[in-house]
């Protein structure tokens, strides 16, 4: 996260009688180990405050000698500033923690004297399970080996958590409820059709957002059905459930050229990639059969083995498209957590189209929260 010193700590750092002044030493102290461990950016928003804690007796040298490379680095770290979604404030002109919104970037303005214990820890990243955490850090570094515009220089620094599927509303209120972290809560959404429902863990989080909002937490459901329909179709072939199988290598040479198809299509981003559309939806009484009966003429040119009928014929729930099989996210991870910069760009070009929007807006929140300064050369500890 990028930590904005506003320079209404000017007074504070000037005056070593002021009554925040031995809470405001603590605290710089605490986010200069951040910095240099690498969980944090930090901009001096005043072109004074180093020269008043260059002379503060409390500080080390360490500290001291943090905060001079961050002095140096005002213009640098300004222009990232014009590029995150997100930023922490820390500013001596608000009583309580409170957001606002700057121009496009969301600002959480904290008092220094109410900085929560762990807020220069790094921010958690809590998904619907650990590989969907590691995904999105992978899209996200996409995003950035892509050189997608608005995108900091930055690297990312996560504390990766999953909630467990359906238990996630209640690990992320819990979070939200011990305020002492930034938490950005990423979690797909089920939604079969335009305008349809996401699931009611998604709900639960997004209500109690509305009734009980909280400054140091956030939650993004991602627009498509789940994390499988922002997967470039290139990665596939160099999965390896696709390698290791020779019948599973076989079926997706078949398989693929019809994904391609569907991928160019705007309900790729609604289609369950490990369950299919399915005869059943294209029969639905309700929204979802209005919705897919309109595209039913597309999965006439593949059907299950279980499937010889025309969709408007078939009783059952036969799958009407290929399938993902239920490792590819964990496979995906796997190939991907490593991957130099150079491969992870080619497969950002491979993203459909009508999604690549939505992939990198969602890649850009999650590198504005996320992002961290490399460590200070010539500095051992902070």
């Amino acid at each position: 996260m990028l930590f904005i010193l506003d320079e209404s700590l000017d007074e504070i750092a000037s005056d070593p009688k002021h009554e925040v002044y031995p809470k405001l030493i603590d605290e710089i102290t605490a986010l200069a180990r951040a910095r240099n461990a690498g969980r944090a950016v930090v901009f001096l928003e005043s072109p004074k405050i180093y020269s008043y804690l260059s002379k503060a007796q409390e500080l080390s040298i360490h500290t001291k000698s943090v905060f001079s490379f961050l002095n140096r680095q005002r213009s640098f770290k300004l222009e990232i500033l014009k590029s995150v979604n997100v930023a922490v404030r820390i500013t001596a002109l608000e009583s309580q923690i409170s957001a606002a919104t700057i121009g496009d970037r969301y600002e959480l303005r904290v008092p220094v004297s109410k900085i929560p214990y762990d807020l220069f820890n790094s921010p958690v990243l809590l998904a619907e399970n650990l590989s969907d955490a590691k995904a999105y850090i992978i899209f996200t570094r996409m995003a950035l080996a892509a050189g997608v515009t608005g995108f900091p220089p930055i690297g990312l620094s996560a504390e990766l958590r999953g909630g467990g599927g359906s238990t996630i509303a209640t690990e992320y209120i819990a979070s939200k409820n011990k305020g002492d972290r930034l938490v950005l809560c990423v979690l797909d959404s089920d939604v079969r059709y335009p305008d349809g429902p996401s699931n009611a863990w998604s709900q639960a989080i997004k209500l109690h957002d509305a009734n009980h909002p909280s400054a140091l937490t956030s939650s993004e459901i991602i627009d498509v059905y789940s994390i499988e329909n922002l997967f470039p179709l290139s990665c596939l072939p160099d999965l390896k459930p696709y390698k290791v199988d020779e019948n599973a290598a076989f079926a997706l040479s078949k398989d693929l050229p019809v994904l391609h198809e569907h991928a160019k299509q705007p309900y790729w981003r609604y289609i369950r990639l490990k369950n299919g559309v399915s005869c059943g939806d294209l029969r639905d009484s309700g929204e979802l059969g209005k919705f897919w009966s309109k595209h039913k003429l597309a999965f006439d040119n593949f059907s299950s083995k279980k499937c010889k009928t025309p969709p408007d014929a078939c009783k059952h729930d036969c799958a009407r498209n290929p399938r993902f099989r239920e490792n590819t996210l964990q496979a995906f991870v796997e190939r991907y957590e490593e991957a130099p910069a150079a491969e992870l760009k080619s497969l950002h070009a491979g993203i459909p189209a009508h999604i690549a929007g939505h992939f990198d807006s969602l890649a850009r929140v999650i590198a504005s929260w996320m992002c961290f300064g490399k460590s200070v050369s010539g500095v051992a500890a902070a």
